[in-house]
């Protein structure tokens, strides 16, 4: 749905900071006023408490509904919304009782990762496993099922943004073992072709092997808990 132009209100009422363009939705957190990104998307973070926006200054997560024929987008804290219904563990709880390999796993997510957020999709089958694949820039092999946006069956894997593992992870890298070099490196990334810019320095500092450990067990923790959230279980 694109939103352009829609203003936004939280749910208890209250007029929200918002800046919507097309499926896009940038808002204030009402915790800690930090920006908060939304897409009004199925499957895209903050389009369901499977898939939330989550405020990387306080961790409050997020779900947005925009009512087209008011042209307004509700924003949801997802805590509250637990907090007014109670969930009951026998008939709300979901169990996929499925398994899927870390590594089919970790695949998909390098193919939805690969460029830009929205280039290319990864979805898991959450009834059978199966890992399906789309990009706008290749031939994949078999085309997306017809029902791929039925949330009951289908999940698409993340960007790696959405789990914080892209530029963020690279600041946190610097902070922990290139404190010297932060501003240095927070300027690289003010460019385009920062990773380039950024290997190079790591490999100037002798530290690119430190980094790319760091990155696979960060991005390797990261999506085990996502798979945990998501209730689908890993076999490797």
């Amino acid at each position: 749905m694109t939103i352009t132009g829609f203003i936004g209100t939280y749910r208890n009422g209250v007029s929200a900071q918002i800046d919507a363009h097309g499926n896009n939705a940038a808002f204030l957190c009402n915790k800690c006023d930090h920006p908060v990104l939304a897409i009004a998307r199925e499957h895209q973070r903050g389009s369901s408490t499977k898939n939330p926006a989550i405020c990387l200054g306080c961790g409050e997560r997020f779900i947005i509904e925009p009512q087209e024929s008011t042209k307004n987008i509700i924003i949801s804290n997802i805590s509250e919304l637990q907090e007014v219904t109670p969930v009951d563990s026998d008939s709300q709880k979901t169990s996929h009782n499925i398994t899927v390999s870390f590594a089919d796993i970790e695949l998909a997510f390098d193919f939805a990762s690969a460029g830009q957020p929205f280039e290319s999709e990864a979805y898991v089958n959450l009834h059978t496993g199966e890992t399906y694949f789309y990009s706008d820039y290749c031939d994949t092999e078999e085309a997306l099922p017809e029902d791929i946006k039925d949330d009951t069956k289908y999940i698409a894997l993340p960007h790696k943004n959405d789990l914080d593992l892209g530029k963020s992870l690279a600041i946190n890298f610097s902070y922990e073992f290139l404190p010297d070099d932060i501003e240095k490196i927070q300027s690289i990334f003010h460019k385009k072709g920062a990773y380039s810019r950024f290997k190079d320095l790591l490999e100037e500092r002798d530290a690119l092997d430190k980094w790319y450990d760091y990155e696979n067990n960060e991005t390797e923790k990261a999506l085990r808990e996502w798979c945990a959230e998501n209730d689908i279980k890993i076999n490797g």
